[in-house]
């Protein structure tokens, strides 16, 4: 009699399918590596379930970039919303929430014999930059304190967070126009935080921007006082650009 183990993987659930990977085991073991560097899925979740097997643990992994192969694996590295790995021998869901490069399932454990199969599915994340704050922002930048304009310096944007503007010691910020251009694509998330490149305190302030060459957004803005503003790569890139803000 034929066991059989399906695995499904949705990364949300959207009219397209922005991300995708199949798999086909009959052992443990892990799946193939899912490159998410470029398509920028950012919300995941595993569904499963079992015919046949009597135990089974599995897990959704994610693994840094290393010179454009998967790095150290680990236990999904973001938030989960059950748990992580699943062992319900019978069926079993979980969400997930992060942007990682490399993505896999890890069958990690089964009781029995049968056969893995599964598929991944994703979208991508908004793509426009949403204020974290409504109300006045808009005027602010059309009618407040005269804007101050900055120029993150030409160079080389390192991998992960890189300051491009200040934080201005106990205002306000609220970012009125942005221009980022790089000279190869690459994955952008706006966030903000303290210290040295927003990195005590570091919130998102969009979603990933996948496979970015130019970056360009008029949308009003608006950071906690005392916050610096960052921009997040999933890889070092030559890269400049201009902006305007005010500070109250």
């Amino acid at each position: 009699m034929t066991r059989l183990l399906t695995l499904l993987f949705f990364c949300g659930l959207s009219f397209a399918q922005d991300c995708s990977l199949s798999i086909s085991r009959s052992t443990a073991g892990a799946s193939s590596a899912f490159d998410n560097r470029s398509s920028g899925c950012l919300d995941w979740t595993l569904e499963y379930t079992s015919q046949g097997f009597t135990a089974l643990s599995i897990q959704l992994e994610s693994a840094p970039d290393a010179n454009g192969s998967p790095g150290t694996w680990v236990p999904f590295g973001g938030s989960v919303s059950v748990s992580n790995p699943l062992t319900n021998p019978a069926q079993g869901n979980s969400g997930f929430s992060g942007f990682f490069p490399w993505v896999r399932v890890n069958l990690i454990s089964v009781t029995g014999t049968g056969t893995v199969t599964g598929l991944v599915f994703g979208k991508k994340p908004p793509t426009a930059v949403p204020s974290i704050q409504a109300g006045g922002s808009g005027g602010l930048c059309q009618n407040g304190p005269q804007p101050t304009a900055i120029a993150p310096p030409l160079g080389v944007f390192a991998s992960g967070l890189t300051q491009i503007i200040a934080a201005v010691p106990g205002k306000a910020i609220t970012v009125c126009n942005l221009l980022l251009a790089f000279q190869t694509a690459v994955n952008v998330q706006l966030e903000y935080g303290t210290g040295t490149n927003c990195g005590t305190g570091t919130t998102q302030l969009s979603g990933v921007f996948p496979n970015v060459i130019t970056f360009a957004s008029d949308a009003p803005t608006l950071v906690p006082v005392g916050q610096a503003v960052c921009a997040n790569l999933n890889q070092a890139v030559v890269g400049g650009g201009l902006g305007v803000y005010a500070a109250q």
